[in-house]
């Protein structure tokens, strides 16, 4: 039986079958944010994917094959930083920073960022228009690194049916 539901999930992006090395896999797309250089990337020897930035931003985006019915499953990942942004205030536009996030975009523009927090409660939630954000981790599951965030991401798997 759990040979089985090991089985089930399913790989969302190419990350596992990715080479290390420096730059995005092939199939990812950078979007740029206005006047800010974009953060390094880096495929690891463990098929993470390593984002590394000092005063810059930038999304990885990775579009999938076919949409997912979001009631029949669960989005499975890992992550970790060791670099949090106590300063940085989620709710607000002009401090709105997280050493990582993982966001959901959906073909009718709603979105769903799932984010590494700084003084926001776990679990804590809220809406903004067509935005969600869910803070699951935060500054205080992290170690202070001055100057520049880095963070890892693996791969994002679908399980379906949930987690019992």
């Amino acid at each position: 039986m759990i040979a089985q539901g090991l089985l089930a999930l399913q790989a969302l992006t190419n990350l596992s079958l990715a080479p290390a090395g420096p730059g995005l896999p092939g199939g990812w797309r950078l979007e740029r944010t206005a006047g800010v250089e974009p953060p390094s990337f880096q495929v690891t020897r463990a098929h993470t994917l390593r984002i590394e930035a000092a005063t810059r931003a930038g999304t990885a985006g990775y579009r999938l094959r076919r949409p997912l019915t979001p009631a029949t499953g669960i989005l499975v990942w890992q992550w970790r930083t060791a670099t949090p942004l106590r300063q940085a205030a989620l709710r607000q536009r002009a401090r709105d920073d997280a050493p990582v996030r993982v966001l959901l975009r959906f073909e009718d523009g709603r979105s769903v960022a799932y984010c590494w927090g700084n003084n926001e409660g776990r679990r804590e939630q809220w809406a903004t228009g067509r935005r969600g954000v869910i803070v699951l981790q935060r500054a205080d599951d992290a170690d202070q690194l001055k100057g520049r965030a880095v963070a890892e991401v693996s791969e994002l798997t679908w399980e379906p049916g949930g987690r019992p």
